[in-house]
């Protein structure tokens, strides 16, 4: 994108102002990296806890979770990697479903399958009721 963004730009008149563009571009996808890798979640005997990079901490309890989902684009699946979705019983949670209802989300999760697997053993086999 930034070599297509160049070609329309008068570098050889003003190369300070390309160099800005250029510090700009860079310096937003690294905060943009920096950023989608700060999430962090652990998970333990009786729940989970997530922790986001303003800080925020959030704790899901199994028995607060009614459904649960994978969500992994093309480029996610070559790379084993995407998004454990918590369809939540409560009315909290960061994410609005289209259907109604909220959902929490683990992103940018290595080998998903196996977390999704991982959280439905903990689960009560009564959870969803």
């Amino acid at each position: 994108m930034i070599g297509i963004f160049s070609i329309f730009l008068n570098i050889q008149e003003y190369p300070l102002n390309y160099l800005i563009f250029l510090g700009l571009s860079f310096g937003m996808i690294g905060l943009f990296m920096y950023f989608k890798h700060r999430s962090t979640f652990f998970i333990g005997e009786d729940d989970i806890l997530i922790k986001r990079p303003t800080g925020k901490k959030i704790t899901v309890h199994y028995e607060d979770i009614y459904d649960m989902s994978v969500a992994q684009g093309m480029l996610a699946k070559r790379l084993d990697c995407g998004s454990v979705y918590m369809i939540l019983k409560k009315g909290y949670g960061g994410v609005t479903l289209m259907g109604g209802g909220v959902a929490e989300k683990l992103d940018d999760v290595p080998k998903p399958q196996t977390v999704y697997d991982l959280i439905s053993s903990k689960m009560s086999p009564f959870s969803g009721a």
